[in-house]
């Protein structure tokens, strides 16, 4: 059921990766409903490591954050929520 899914998300990011435009993409690691922490942390263009998770709520933030900042830069963005 998600083999389609993946293999249209690989092709649709392999796609914006070669288009020559300015791109970012974010990938969060295992969302969740949970309130908003403000406990994230990234990983650039790399797998966050073991069982990670982010809230719903921490994404948007983040993602919200991002583009009021102006810093869009070319690359992947792995996000997570550090537990402490």
């Amino acid at each position: 059921m998600f083999t389609a899914y993946w293999d249209s998300k690989r092709e649709a990011d392999d796609d914006l990766r070669n288009s020559g435009l300015e791109w970012t993409i974010i990938k969060p690691a295992r969302l969740t409903d949970d309130a908003p922490t403000d406990m994230v942390r990234t990983s650039i263009n790399d797998e966050p490591n073991g069982d990670k998770s982010v809230s719903r709520a921490d994404v948007a933030g983040f993602t919200t954050n991002l583009i009021l900042s102006g810093e869009l830069a070319t690359g992947e963005i792995d996000l997570f929520t550090v537990e402490g």
